[in-house]
C-alpha cells in the first residue's frame, strides 16, 4: 500500500536489493505509526507491532481502499 505511493511513476527505475529492503523498512515504519501500539493480552503492557502483526492489518480490504 505505502510502496504504491512511494514508487508512483518509477517504471524506469532499477532497484537494488538494498533499496528494496529500505523501502520495506520505511513501509513498516509508516504502518506502525498508522496502527500504533497494541496492548499485550498476556501481560497487559503496550508493545510495538511486529512485522507478522502488521501484514494482516495492512492488507485487509478496508485498509487498501483508504
Amino acid at each position: 500500500m505505502i510502496l504504491f505511493v512511494v514508487l508512483y511513476g518509477c517504471e524506469t527505475w532499477s532497484l537494488t536489493l538494498r533499496e528494496e529492503h529500505w523501502l520495506r523498512v520505511f513501509e513498516n515504519w509508516v504502518l506502525r505509526r498508522m496502527f500504533g501500539p497494541r496492548r499485550d493480552s498476556a501481560t497487559g503492557e503496550w508493545r510495538k507491532l511486529h512485522n507478522e502483526d502488521l501484514n494482516p492489518l495492512a492488507y485487509t480490504a478496508g485498509c487498501e481502499t483508504v
